[in-house]
């Protein structure tokens, strides 16, 4: 049995997320230390239903917009950037398996009190060979954050017939994403990095098994099932916002922080850092900066999920500009970062100290494939030709 879909007007989803601020802040360190999200963490995503909030109606999930999972993601990062990046991960993929997956794999996966709180890696690093009924799947893969503590992983693979490459009607390579039980994959313990420890973005391996149909969908071609139009934004699309929405929430946690510490912080001989003149000019240019990526980027998603919406495929020059704000909000974060950090002196480098914390979750994010320098540049003609 499928749950029964929230009631629209009984779930407000930044205000939830708001409310477990101090929780997940309380939590922060533990995640870091830990490699993976707290239970305290996981219990109070899982009881708030945030989640799930993405998931189509049908599938018994809130069916919120993008828009609105992107302000919920921006806030859990601000309290803790890997608590905001696991969510990021689960909701956008809770959300696309439940558009996507035939019916009896919502009937499992949504069933219940039992929802999937789902992690993986879609890059199709495996394969899938097509066998009766479904595909014999298996692969190694990196970066599955969330995995330590998903019941769900969903992964990416190349389709196979006889051991050959099939490829679909655009005459480009199959490739498909598939979902198995926690249970059914291997973790690796090798998640020793410099930031974003919370996450326990290890690598995993999902050993050769079958895999129903109805619990694959293809990555080629966006045949959804149910829910909204969102999901014709797509994997990609979706991706970079999430990610765009994280880096916010990382910058903006960075200028609360420096705020706080600049009332407080004297040298000698000095006025306090808040009534320096240097300062309270670079705090000002930051916080513009901030909020300006922040409007560009939400304008961004908005305007795709209105294009979708109305019936309108996005074009390149659209994923190009989820892709361009993405890419800018973790530039211009990384800079808030970078001056809150520098101007706390030693409060910022001694443990334990969030802006610390904060500044290796950004070597973190920074390296993610989504905010390759490159992906300016391939903006740029869209630019060029707005002009």
């Amino acid at each position: 049995m499928v749950l029964a879909a929230e009631q629209v007007e009984d779930f407000d989803g930044l205000s939830r997320a708001r409310s477990l601020n101090e929780l997940v802040t309380s939590q922060a360190a533990l995640n870091e230390e830990r490699q993976t999200l707290t239970p305290e963490t996981v219990k109070a995503l899982v009881d708030s239903r945030l989640p799930w909030m993405l998931v189509p109606t049908e599938a018994g999930g809130r069916g919120a917009t993008l828009i609105d999972t992107v302000r919920v993601i921006e806030e859990l990062a601000f309290a803790d950037a890997s608590t905001g990046w696991c969510y990021m991960v689960t909701a956008v993929s809770s959300g696309l398996v439940a558009a996507f997956v035939g019916d009896d794999a919502v009937k499992v996966l949504y069933a219940d009190e039992d929802r999937p709180f789902m992690a993986g890696m879609t890059g199709p690093r495996g394969t899938a060979d097509m066998v009766e009924g479904g595909f014999q799947c298996g692969g190694k893969y990196s970066f599955g954050s969330g995995a330590r503590h998903a019941n769900w992983i969903k992964s990416g693979a190349m389709v196979r017939s006889g051991g050959e490459p099939v490829t679909d009607s655009h005459g480009v390579p199959a490739q498909i994403a598939f979902v198995v039980p926690a249970d059914n994959v291997e973790l690796q313990d090798n998640w020793h990095v410099l930031g974003l420890k919370g996450t326990g973005s290890v690598d995993y391996s999902v050993p050769a098994q079958f895999v129903p149909e109805d619990f694959t969908f293809s990555l080629n071609e966006v045949q959804q099932r149910r829910g909204r139009a969102t999901f014709q934004i797509g994997v990609k699309g979706m991706a970079a916002a999430g990610h765009g929405a994280v880096a916010l929430g990382m910058g903006r946690h960075a200028l609360h922080e420096i705020a706080r510490i600049s009332r407080e912080k004297v040298r000698p001989g000095l006025p306090s850092v808040a009534d320096r003149e240097l300062f309270k000019h670079d705090f000002s240019f930051h916080d513009a900066a901030l909020r300006s990526a922040r409007a560009f980027t939400w304008e961004t998603i908005a305007e795709s999920e209105a294009h979708v919406e109305s019936g309108r495929p996005l074009t390149d020059t659209d994923l190009y500009r989820l892709r361009q704000a993405c890419t800018y909000s973790h530039k211009v974060a990384a800079e808030a970062i970078r001056f809150a950090y520098g101007w706390a002196g030693t409060t910022s480098l001694r443990e334990p100290s969030d802006l610390g914390r904060v500044l290796r979750d950004l070597s973190g994010a920074t390296q993610h494939f989504y905010v390759d320098p490159s992906s300016l540049v391939d903006a740029a003609p869209s630019a060029l030709r707005s002009y």
